[in-house]
């Protein structure tokens, strides 16, 4: 608790605790012990710093084919409606009278302004406010890129962490062919730590299925 903080463990995050709607309560599961919690905690740390270094190389090579795929096109061409697909540009959720590209369209114009990049100073001064794709993709963030919003108001689309890491294996060997870093995924995987509770969380409660590691490491 020292070096963690109390709120790191509290109960959503303690794999004893019963959840039990519409209130959490103090209740655990027989054999529960702290250390369960720690060693849950320290795992899902290192699983972030594993994904953050996917997720890094995966957004620069979508971004470098973003901008030389519509770039080839039209150098403003993420400033145009008949780029998008209608089944995207057109769509609205809720209530909101926007559709995807003019909400889009915001999203990216406040990265733009909110940039604080040598280069993107450099072409507004030379060249005018409304920067080129080539220039405008790399002051978005995995936000703004327009696939996200398909993932909105669809929890059953990101439920499934384990689907999630076999997605990022997945990108990851395409933009780095010779990569080792599903190796080294599979490895912390294999170590998921055994809890002392009857609840006995596994990879299982993260969605792997049987057999995941015949095709993991290829």
């Amino acid at each position: 608790m020292r070096h963690g903080g109390c709120r790191r463990g509290s109960r959503p995050g303690i794999p004893g605790a019963r959840r039990l709607l519409p209130q959490a309560t103090d209740q655990f599961v027989p054999n529960t012990q702290f250390v369960d919690a720690v060693r849950l905690y320290l795992f899902d740390k290192e699983l972030r710093l594993r994904l953050t270094d996917a997720l890094e190389r995966i957004e620069i090579a979508l971004r470098v084919d973003i901008a030389h795929l519509l770039g080839e096109r039209d150098a403003f061409a993420h400033l145009h409606r008949d780029t998008f697909h209608p089944s995207f540009a057109r769509r609205k959720f809720g209530r909101d009278p926007r559709d995807n590209f003019e909400k889009w369209q915001e999203r990216c114009e406040g990265m733009e302004r909110r940039s604080k990049e040598d280069f993107v100073n450099h072409y507004r001064q030379k060249h005018g406010p409304r920067l080129p794709i080539w220039v405008a993709v790399e002051t978005w963030d995995f936000g703004t890129l327009p696939w996200c919003d398909d993932f909105h108001d669809q929890p059953q689309l990101i439920a499934r962490t384990f689907l999630l890491l076999s997605i990022a294996r997945h990108m990851t060997k395409v933009v780095c062919p010779d990569t080792g870093w599903h190796q080294r995924l599979q490895a912390h995987l294999t170590n998921f730590p055994a809890p002392h509770t009857q609840r006995q969380l596994s990879l299982d409660d993260m969605g792997a299925p049987p057999g995941w590691e015949r095709w993991w490491s290829a």
